[in-house]
């Protein structure tokens, strides 16, 4: 898709490079018919018509439909040396200062100027989608957060703003619920396991914080609760050092 809406808004760019070549084209067209106008009838050695005549100037700079269709095949490189090129610059040596020029500033210049268009362009057209795609995800998160509160809401019975261990089997059992933990990756189990995980005061509660941010950091995937069980078991271990420092504290007081 971005590369379809890169090529799509670049067509402006390709456009007034288009109208330039033409120019460009038609401009060396005018020198090299005017400049070659009396050499017209010359043949050019080495080479063979369809016909079995040799070519001859004034086939590939007769006229300007003629010359601008031969410098069209110099553009695309096909037999433009030993075909066009060379055979003419033999009869009239100044028509390689026109030609080398147009051939080195088309095929380099021009082309890469115009493949910078397209890169450029579907950058930009797939940065638009990684922005919308970031737009639909915040609001994904919005909405999964509105309905783990309602969830939440849902199973505090009692009002007290806390969700108990019993009060969140309960809420386990109402099929929208487990729907919901099971597109997050977590089974009925799994989602108790979180409930102990995210209680790090071991209070057998949890309030609408604790309730969501535990739930939340473990949308990815069950990888996630494990690291997640890892965190608060650190933060569990923290704390009873913490309680057993204190103690020694006390304890050396007295």
């Amino acid at each position: 898709w971005a590369l379809a809406n890169g090529l799509t808004t670049s067509l402006a760019g390709l456009l007034w490079i288009t109208v330039f070549l033409f120019v460009l084209q038609s401009v060396c067209a005018v020198l090299l018919v005017d400049g070659l106008r009396d050499m017209r009838d010359v043949a050019l050695d080495g080479s063979s018509s369809p016909w079995g005549t040799p070519y001859t100037i004034g086939d590939f700079f007769g006229d300007m439909p003629k010359a601008c269709f031969t410098l069209f095949q110099i553009t695309t490189l096909e037999s433009w040396c030993m075909g066009i090129v060379r055979p003419v610059g033999y009869h009239a040596p100044w028509t390689l200062g026109i030609i080398i020029p147009y051939i080195v500033f088309v095929t380099v210049a021009v082309m890469n100027v115009i493949t910078g268009i397209f890169v450029e362009h579907i950058m930009e057209a797939a940065q638009a989608d990684g922005a919308e795609m970031l737009k639909l995800r915040e609001a994904e998160v919005t909405e999964q957060l509105a309905e783990l509160r309602q969830f939440f809401l849902d199973g505090d019975s009692d009002g007290d703003g806390c969700l108990t261990l019993e009060e969140f089997e309960v809420l386990l059992e109402v099929p929208k619920v487990q729907f919901f933990f099971l597109k997050i990756g977590l089974d009925s189990h799994e989602a108790v396991a979180l409930f102990h995980t995210v209680d790090t005061d071991d209070s057998g509660s949890v309030d609408v914080d604790e309730f969501l941010f535990g739930v939340m950091r473990v949308r990815s995937g069950v990888k996630a609760l494990d690291i997640l069980s890892l965190t608060y078991d650190v933060h569990r271990v923290g704390d009873h050092v913490a309680e057993i420092q204190a103690s020694m504290g006390s304890a050396a007081g007295c």
